[in-house]
């Protein structure tokens, strides 16, 4: 199936290799979207503020917030998984939910009939932190559209580990 990538979007430090990059499968559904994230954030960095600040000023969508405030899916599934050696991402959602995970676990989130949620980098305010991780967009099938959202995590953190496997060995 032919990928198309669409131009990155820099985000914080655009200048250090910060990006977002969306990818679509279009003759491959039922995806919808493969997206690369890779951030990261320290306390000493100069320029940081006046990033925050210039995004503010210009209503840029997540730039002032380091993640992105609550808003709403329907009617597809999303697999975040976030790599090995990576900081938090925080997540809170209209099912009750509040979670953060961190490297080596993902999420894996049914939006069914509809769920609010939001999603923000791990920061800390005494060391750099980073974050690197990927989410698979998935169009649900037209029976399972209106299915009760739900939301699972899975990882060594959680109650649903899993043990990868390297020439045969678990």
């Amino acid at each position: 199936a032919e990928v198309q990538q669409w131009p990155r979007i820099p985000v914080w430090p655009s200048w250090a290799g910060g990006r977002v990059i969306p990818m679509g499968l279009p003759d491959a559904d039922p995806f919808l979207l493969v997206a690369h994230h890779k951030h990261w954030f320290d306390p000493r960095d100069p320029l940081r503020k006046p990033f925050k600040a210039f995004g503010k000023a210009l209503s840029l969508p997540y730039v002032d917030v380091e993640g992105f405030p609550m808003h709403p899916h329907r009617g597809f599934d999303i697999l975040t998984y976030v790599l090995d050696g990576s900081d938090g991402f925080r997540h809170r959602d209209s099912l009750g939910g509040s979670q953060t995970y961190a490297g080596g676990s993902a999420q894996w989130m049914r939006t069914g009939a509809g769920a609010m949620h939001e999603e923000f980098w791990e920061t800390r305010d005494d060391r750099r932190t980073s974050i690197e991780l990927f989410q698979i967009w998935i169009n649900l099938p037209a029976a399972q559209k209106f299915d009760p959202p739900s939301i699972r995590y899975l990882g060594a953190d959680f109650a649903a580990p899993w043990k990868e496997r390297v020439d045969g060995e678990t």
